[in-house]
């Protein structure tokens, strides 16, 4: 599993230290990762994004409802990490306050798992839920396993916002179950027949049983011949005698 996490430069040491830990975190995990660090601009998401290498997105930043903090200064907006989530991602977390808007537009407009809060978030509880999701992804868990393993006790500000199935993906399905009955259907009847004709076949075997074969016909007329012949052959020998 490839991972992508963006921690750009906050101006905070306390931020700073807590993304370092989870580099180290996610560094010891089986996960294949990339970091996106310090002055992060929209060009360097996207450029990662759009190659389609990563299975899930990370942000550990800033967050308000207009979207995630690069740099200062610099975001990205719920619509457009929407549509770089696009790109091959499976799940996006974002580690960031405020961050439900850009989760709610990820979730509907990309179809794809988001885990967001909804409120303040410490940069110490961004870094637990962080490393814990990581762990479990590694071991892994489903995306709601790992969140939910990952989940502080009665937390309620943590939201794992589920995709739903997209609806070419039910017609696909559909079809597919269709197709798979019509299948069964035709097996059935043709196992039906197969049946049919096997009954029948056992029937003419039953009544053909005392009935002579025409090799055997041919044999029972050679000896009646044979026999005929040899009868007649001694009368005239028993004849000639006299």
């Amino acid at each position: 599993m490839r991972l992508l996490l963006i921690a750009p430069e906050l101006k905070s040491d306390v931020i700073r230290s807590q993304q370092e830990a989870l580099m180290r975190d996610i560094q010891s995990s089986e996960l294949q990762a990339k970091f996106l660090q310090g002055a992060v601009s929209r060009s360097d998401v996207i450029r990662e994004l759009r190659s389609g290498r990563y299975d899930v997105l990370m942000a550990m930043t800033h967050g308000y409802a207009q979207g995630i903090q690069l740099a200062p200064g610099a975001w990205l907006e719920p619509q457009h990490l929407a549509s770089l989530a696009r790109f091959g991602v499976s799940l996006v977390v974002l580690l960031a306050c405020d961050s439900n808007v850009a989760g709610q537009a990820v979730m509907s407009n990309a179809q794809v798992d988001t885990i967001c809060h909804v409120a303040a978030l410490d940069s110490e509880d961004a870094y637990l839920i962080g490393s814990l999701l990581v762990q479990g992804l590694a071991d892994g868990l489903t995306n709601r396993e790992a969140y939910e393993r990952a989940r502080p006790g009665n937390d309620t500000e943590f939201l794992f916002l589920a995709a739903a199935v997209p609806q070419v993906a039910k017609s696909a399905m559909n079809e597919s179950e269709r197709w798979l009955g019509d299948h069964e259907r035709r097996l059935d009847e043709h196992s039906k027949r197969l049946d049919a004709h096997d009954t029948e076949i056992a029937t003419l075997k039953r009544v053909n049983t005392y009935q002579l074969p025409p090799i055997a016909k041919a044999d029972v007329f050679f000896w009646a011949v044979l026999t005929i012949g040899a009868g007649g052959l001694l009368w005239v020998l028993m004849g000639g005698l006299r």
